[in-house]
């Protein structure tokens, strides 16, 4: 049985390479959308439209684009969303 993969946020950040805003130690143990999210899985959105969705998120960290609004939960600004988002997909993969 495969184990699955767990990384912190401040690991996640820096293979993402986004800054994190608020609290790295959490453990995320996967990637879900961001109105599915649990406290240990991380999402993602790429456009200030979706702050609402992310207020009422659960996820455990949620990476956006450099700028975006406050977040509830701790996050990872990044430069270039879409690779940092492929970054993480490829993390749990």
């Amino acid at each position: 049985m495969e184990m699955t993969p767990t990384h912190t946020i401040a690991e996640l950040a820096k293979l993402v390479g986004g800054a994190i805003r608020g609290d790295g130690s959490a453990q995320i143990t996967g990637v879900a959308d961001i109105r599915e999210a649990s406290g240990h899985q991380a999402a993602w959105v790429s456009r200030e439209s979706y702050v609402e969705a992310v207020q009422t998120s659960r996820a455990g960290v949620v990476l956006v684009p450099k700028g975006f609004a406050e977040t509830p939960m701790p996050a990872i600004l990044c430069d270039k969303i879409e690779q940092s988002v492929a970054a993480l997909l490829g993390a749990f993969a």
